[in-house]
């Protein structure tokens, strides 16, 4: 159980790879991983799925091939983790401020890879 919801507790360790998408590029990860920082920037502290999910997937269909584009660097980002809940529900734990610097840390991780 520890090694499955850890990361609420502790930021993630994990290797850059993780973040990208299938067959997408690091450079459309770095936009993705961006675009989710410019939706919750926008947002209040709260974060409830209701209020997330919808404006992830509007930029999702806008902006990507595919809603995993968008949302598995996102989650992966959050939790560290191949496996874990979906990223609306740990942004809604997590809050506004943790996410934010979970996604930049991850922005910071895939410029060094």
């Amino acid at each position: 159980l520890p090694s499955r919801i850890g990361f609420f507790f502790n930021d993630p360790e994990y290797d850059p790879s993780l973040l990208v998408w299938k067959d997408s590029l690091p450079e459309t990860t770095r936009v993705a991983l961006e675009s989710s920082l410019a939706i919750l920037d926008s947002m209040d502290e709260a974060l409830p799925k209701e209020k997330t999910e919808p404006a992830f997937f509007e930029e999702a269909g806008k902006s990507f091939k595919s809603k995993g584009e968008l949302l598995w660097p996102l989650r992966t980002a959050l939790s560290g983790q191949k496996a874990s809940p979906g990223p609306f529900e740990i942004m809604e734990i997590l809050g506004r401020k943790r996410a934010m610097e979970r996604i930049s840390a991850g922005i910071q991780k895939l410029s060094k890879a």
